[in-house]
């Protein structure tokens, strides 16, 4: 089964004055395919998989990262947005 997410379903965290705290979450989120590399170990940034961290399985020429994720006792494909995942060192 392939989950496919958006990448801003979760909202970014806020700040007093709001403007600045917006720009930072979408600069974090900004990041092309070839930022990325198949093996990569990357942390999710948003949706119901938020903070889960995992490598990437494949890319495909449409700006999206097949995933492996382990739900349910098993291993489920994930197809994620590059814009939703950053690199976890």
């Amino acid at each position: 089964m392939t989950l496919p997410l958006r990448a801003f379903d979760a909202d970014c965290p806020g700040s007093a004055d709001g403007i600045q705290a917006v720009d930072s979450c979408a600069a974090d989120m900004r990041h092309a395919p070839e930022d990325f590399a198949v093996g990569d170990k990357i942390r999710i940034l948003s949706g119901p998989f938020a903070e889960f961290v995992t490598r990437i399985d494949r890319i495909d020429p449409e700006r999206r990262l097949t995933v492996l994720l382990d739900l349910l006792g098993g291993p489920t494909k994930v197809v994620l947005p590059a814009e939703g995942v950053i690199r976890q060192d």
